[in-house]
């Protein structure tokens, strides 16, 4: 009768490496004795509780679960065992190198227009950085001026007698559900990125990003600049009341063009400067603004300008809209060419007035070398 061999593995325990972490396999004769890790070469306690000696289940070893004999640190360096690791394990491949930045190329301004409020200002809605905003504006704003038009022809049916209390309700509450939506969602993005690019100019940028706020953000955003407006507009507006009683209450509306064109670049300027909702003047953006008369001069011009077109299409638009309703989509795109125009036009004059355009070309002017 044969005698039955006996089963190598079930005299063999398992040892996991406490610095690679490895599994290797050793007699179990050799538990007592110090082991050397195959694959990184560390010193294996088996009594110890890092090295979680665990006996070895036959027959159940995976590619996975691959051990490796252990070697005993008696062991002499001609019979040292050479490690090896798994054949599953790829070679570590070393990154490159990232490329040495040249500091000088960094910190060097990008070069200063020589015609800082023309040059790039009034292509600026065209720009790559604000072609999206442009026309995502252009959109809403479009809507925007459907809704006024829808308002408007309630409004005369009404007074012509043409429907009842009832129907001119709900028809006026549905129109101005739509006009008020409209008018805060897109003022809601417009307005962060409106004050975006002045800030962005006025820092001397060429390009304008995105802002990255939340929604909530941007709603207060856009409030602040509703408010800036009209605290813009209570100056003339006041002015304006002794002309009430010959010209109605259209004086007040016909009172905020002056007060966009004169009073608001200015009030905005300080707010910005004064970063406050309250205090809403500055006296020292005020004088480098009388410093440079021509400055001031072409910025009321040519807010003159850009607000006349924004005027006319509004008015033909929402008054006129029997025969110029069509026009809607255009007095959208021009509105939110105007506003992104005028935000860079306002970013260009603080950046001018405060210096930041004659430091730029001091840093970019190429030096002469002294002769020794």
């Amino acid at each position: 009768m044969a005698s039955k061999e006996p089963d190598p593995a079930a005299d063999q325990i398992v040892l996991v490496c406490p610095s690679c972490r490895g599994r290797c396999r050793a007699l179990a004769a050799a538990a007592r004795k110090a082991l050397r890790c195959p694959r990184c070469g560390a010193p294996i306690q088996p009594n110890s509780s890092a090295s979680q000696v665990t006996t070895i289940q036959p027959d159940r070893s995976s590619s996975s679960g691959r051990v490796i004999r252990a070697v005993l640190l008696e062991e002499t360096e001609s019979t040292a065992y050479t490690a090896r690791g798994p054949e599953s394990t790829r070679p570590l491949e070393m990154p490159e190198p990232d490329p040495i930045e040249d500091i000088t190329v960094r910190r060097k301004r990008p070069p200063a227009p020589r015609a800082p409020l023309w040059s790039g200002v009034y292509d600026f809605p065209w720009h790559a950085c604000a072609l999206r905003a442009w026309f995502l504006f252009g959109i809403g704003l479009s809507l925007v001026a459907l809704m006024g038009a829808g308002l408007s022809y309630v409004i005369n049916l009404y007074n012509a007698g043409s429907t009842g209390s009832m129907i001119f309700f709900r028809v006026f509450i549905a129109f101005m559900a739509g006009f008020v939506l409209f008018f805060y969602w897109t003022g809601t993005y417009a307005g962060g990125f409106f004050l975006a690019t002045i800030e962005d100019t006025a820092a001397g940028n060429a390009r304008v990003d995105w802002p990255d706020d939340s929604i909530w953000e941007k709603f207060f955003t856009f409030l602040y600049v509703c408010w800036i407006f009209l605290v813009s507009a209570i100056p003339l507006g006041i002015a304006a009341t002794p002309l009430r009683p010959s010209l109605g209450l259209t004086v007040f509306a016909w009172s905020l063009v002056p007060s966009a064109i004169i009073v608001f670049p200015i009030v905005l300027m300080s707010a910005l400067s004064n970063n406050s909702w309250g205090l809403l003047w500055n006296w020292e953006v005020v004088r480098h603004l009388l410093v440079r008369p021509h400055v001031l001069l072409l910025l009321y011009v040519m807010s003159a300008l850009l607000l006349a077109p924004c005027v006319a299409l509004g008015y033909l638009t929402i008054a006129e809209y029997s025969h110029f309703l069509f026009l809607a989509p255009l007095t959208g795109f021009v509105w939110s060419a105007c506003l992104l125009i005028y935000g860079r036009l306002l970013g260009r004059v603080a950046w001018v007035v405060t210096g930041g355009h004659e430091l730029s070309q001091r840093e970019t002017r190429p030096r002469r070398k002294r002769r020794r």
